[in-house]
């Protein structure tokens, strides 16, 4: 019991780490597209791929704001005392 315990408890934080890790660069680009030129910077790597961003911005921030969203609500869908004590907003999570 104690190893499937520690098992799912390195499963949350790795799932929870990841959600972060996607609200974080969702975020990132999503400034770089609303206020250019506020994270620039002459030695920026992703300097080429926010330009290629920026030419689909209406697109890109239509794809973004919502995985921002699902980032989120996502991890929610595995809380067993969400999905027995509120179903509805387990499968208006889903």
């Amino acid at each position: 019991m104690k190893v499937n315990r520690v098992l799912a408890r390195f499963i949350w934080v790795a799932v929870i780490f990841l959600a972060f890790i996607g609200i974080a660069v969702a975020t990132r680009r999503s400034v770089v597209l609303l206020r250019p030129g506020a994270l620039s910077s002459r030695n920026n790597p992703a300097a080429e791929l926010d330009q290629a961003f920026t030419d689909r911005r209406t697109l890109t921030l239509t794809h973004i704001l919502p995985a921002m969203l699902f980032m989120v609500l996502g991890p929610l869908q595995f809380v067993r005392g969400l999905r027995s004590k509120y179903p509805q907003v387990h499968r208006w999570c889903g």
